[in-house]
């Protein structure tokens, strides 16, 4: 894990965190469940550093052998607010994860999908992987805690293909992060329920994918 704080201005933070109060209910959950929502966005850059060039709205897809619930259908998520994509926050952990993932021997051109998502827990449990341990189909993930509120459980776990090594942790604080190598691990959140009960209880947090751009 890391805390990737340091060129990210402390102004930016509380917008930042607010635009997740804005985001619609996902409505292709196919376990029926209303406890996630949901924005998305796709960008193109050059390793590392960007720019990242927003494109045009377009679906989210992952094959089923990925995710089971939801893989195998064209999802169309309600795309990021324009504010909320030039914040310098999100800009900042963009930039990071590049470099990161450069440095990890990612290709040079990527294709880059950022999700904006909020798993409630107010009134049940909430699922933040409901498809269980998964990869995503690309090649590289960065996933950043913005805001834990009121919220027991949502254990990270990182795991081998075949499960033979796990690695168990808690994103706790706002910006604790983990990055991932797609290809060699799979990944998990366990389930989450209210810290207190009958008080709001929610875990917010950016998924940010990269995917190397071929022919």
């Amino acid at each position: 894990m890391l805390t990737p704080v340091g060129e990210v201005v402390d102004d930016n933070l509380g917008s930042f965190q607010a635009s997740w109060d804005d985001l619609p209910l996902d409505a292709y959950m196919g376990d029926g469940g209303t406890y996630r929502s949901r924005r998305y966005a796709t960008f193109r850059t050059t390793l590392p550093g960007g720019p990242f060039m927003r494109q045009p709205p377009a679906a989210h897809y992952q094959a089923v052998e990925h995710n089971t619930l939801n893989g195998g259908i064209a999802r169309e998520f309600v795309e990021i607010a324009p504010a909320t994509v030039e914040n310098p926050f999100l800009q900042a952990l963009l930039r990071l994860a590049s470099r990161v993932f450069a440095e990890a021997g990612a290709a040079s051109d990527q294709h880059v999908e950022v999700h904006q998502i909020r798993i409630d827990a107010t009134t049940t449990s909430g699922l933040p992987t409901p498809e269980g341990p998964h990869r995503d189909g690309v090649d590289f993930v960065l996933m950043t805690l913005i805001r834990r509120s009121n919220v027991t459980g949502a254990v990270s776990t990182i795991s081998t293909a075949s499960n033979s090594a796990a690695t168990e942790f808690t994103l706790e604080r706002t910006l604790d992060s983990a990055m991932v190598d797609d290809a060699r691990v799979r990944h998990s959140v366990s389930a989450m329920w209210p810290d207190a009960p009958g008080a709001p209880a929610h875990r917010d947090v950016l998924i940010v994918t990269f995917r190397a751009i071929t022919g």
